[in-house]
């Protein structure tokens, strides 16, 4: 049978999530035996697997090895990274791969301003300004205009000092 990287995928996503990320690398082993040539999606779905078990060297070789198999990340891969370093509390890893993203032009989604939010506003706002993003998002605006309400969202609910 010829698996293609669409096949793969699958099997490495459903593989990661019942039998565990071991596992998972194996069938990711097994699609390079093959000569199949990974995707952005091949590359993602691996290190969510690792974000999940919060394997960091896991995370970032994967991460790495985008370049060696000549994949270029996608905005999901950056969210993946925001996600997982903002959950071991490195919030200033996690803005620095922001402004990575920002820098190499994959332009943010609600995804990643949810995830800059609970990771970087007290506890006691995040509800708040989650609930005025999703707001902002559903508008027929341009995406700069977006940006600009977010950040005077986040102003205008800054406690003050």
């Amino acid at each position: 049978v010829d698996l293609d990287v669409y096949t793969h995928n699958t099997m490495i996503d459903l593989t990661a999530k019942y039998e565990g990320l071991e596992q998972a690398e194996k069938v990711f082993k097994n699609l390079l035996k093959r000569n199949v040539k990974p995707d952005v999606a091949t590359m993602n779905t691996l290190m969510a697997a690792g974000a999940r078990r919060r394997a960091t060297r896991v995370v970032l070789n994967y991460f790495a090895m985008l370049s060696e198999v000549g994949v270029r990340p996608d905005r999901v891969t950056y969210n993946i990274l925001i996600k997982f370093f903002g959950s071991l509390g490195s919030t200033q890893k996690a803005n620095q791969i922001y402004e990575d993203m920002l820098s190499v032009g994959i332009m943010p989604d609600r995804v990643t301003f949810t995830t800059l939010v609970k990771i970087n506003t007290p506890v006691d706002l995040q509800d708040e300004i989650t609930r005025r993003l999703k707001v902002i998002w559903k508008k027929p605006s341009s995406f700069e205009a977006k940006i600009r309400q977010f950040f005077s969202t986040l102003e205008a609910l800054k406690p003050e000092k």
